[in-house]
């Protein structure tokens, strides 16, 4: 066996070859030479820091060799752009394709190279927000869900009202007030969700399914007005869904004048804001009850059962959930 050019090649230690490395790689792509990379969130984890595997968003997504990056946000620069995120109703889920500004990492302990993430791409991000919530509405168009809960038939006299909202909020009592001084005896029966984050979206949907099972005769989904963020849930497929395939007509007064929802595209009916939601139906009651009348006074039908021409001291009728 010939040893020939064994003496002439230095032979490294691990510690020693992951050094060369680590000053390789940095000299080209570490903190002073930062780069933007883009790609596909595959997983997301957060406590503190925020750690990502970023796949690559050219490859076929049933590829099981797709590239994979480990990257992370540490927990002093993730805090401030995970609060922007919010404002703009981001959040870095999976499917994501997103732009990360960063640098390279050698954790040799591991043999693994990182990226440490400084910067992400929000105006790139909001795009994608966009095009999916376009794509969104396109699909609930193509299945006929776009109209679906505005041919659910209307109530003449609309008392007894469903109300998906969270008690205390400024959108609940701007809504309930203008009820409470309508001078009639609106039966309200409350399933209480939150109206933001996460946990929003399932919520809101066992809470119109619930209503649409109690017996309603409109069930009203109320949020006060806030940020992209606070208002993000309302573009939930799943809440859209919820409501178009719903049997009763659902109402919405979601937000400030100006903002509109994928919520308030398939509902039954849109009021800009909770108070002139609460306008409306109270507006809608009363003519409901002097059509209603009119026609008992020319001999017809009697009147629905639940109206009352009496204003009532029992407000509010409610069902808490």
């Amino acid at each position: 066996m010939s040893d020939e050019g064994s003496t002439a090649e230095t032979v490294h230690e691990v510690g020693e070859f992951y050094q060369l490395l680590t000053t390789q790689l940095e000299s080209a792509f570490g903190r002073r030479h930062p780069h933007w990379v883009r790609g596909e969130i595959a997983k997301v984890y957060e406590k503190s820091h925020m750690y990502v595997d970023l796949v690559d968003a050219g490859s076929v997504s049933s590829d099981t060799k797709r590239p994979v990056l480990n990257a992370h946000c540490w927990a002093t620069q993730w805090a401030p752009l995970k609060r922007k995120l919010a404002s703009e109703g981001v959040t870095l889920t999976p499917g994501v394709i997103v732009n990360f500004y960063g640098y390279v990492d050698v954790y040799a302990p591991q043999g693994k190279i990182g990226f440490t993430i400084t910067q992400i791409d929000v105006q790139g991000l909001l795009g994608d927000v966009a095009r999916r919530r376009q794509e969104l509405i396109a699909r609930l168009v193509s299945e006929g869900l776009i109209d679906a809960n505005k041919r659910v038939a209307m109530s003449p006299v609309p008392l007894r009202v469903g109300l998906v909202a969270s008690p205390g909020t400024e959108g609940y009592s701007d809504f309930t007030g203008q009820l409470a001084h309508s001078g009639y005896g609106f039966a309200i029966t409350l399933v209480k969700t939150a109206v933001q984050g996460e946990a929003a979206p399932p919520q809101i949907v066992s809470a119109i399914e619930a209503l649409d099972a109690h017996g309603v005769d409109i069930i009203c989904l109320v949020r006060g007005g806030g940020s992209k963020g606070d208002l993000a849930a309302f573009d939930d497929e799943r809440v859209a869904r919820a409501i178009a395939g719903c049997a009763t007509p659902v109402f919405t007064g979601i937000g400030h004048t100006g903002d509109e929802s994928v919520a308030d595209l398939v509902a039954h009916t849109r009021a800009i804001t909770p108070t002139k939601l609460g306008e409306e139906i109270a507006h809608s009651s009363t003519g409901g009850i002097a059509a209603t009348f009119a026609s008992r006074r020319r001999g017809f039908s009697t009147p629905p059962m639940g109206c009352s021409t009496k204003r009532r001291n029992t407000w509010p009728s409610a069902v808490e959930r």
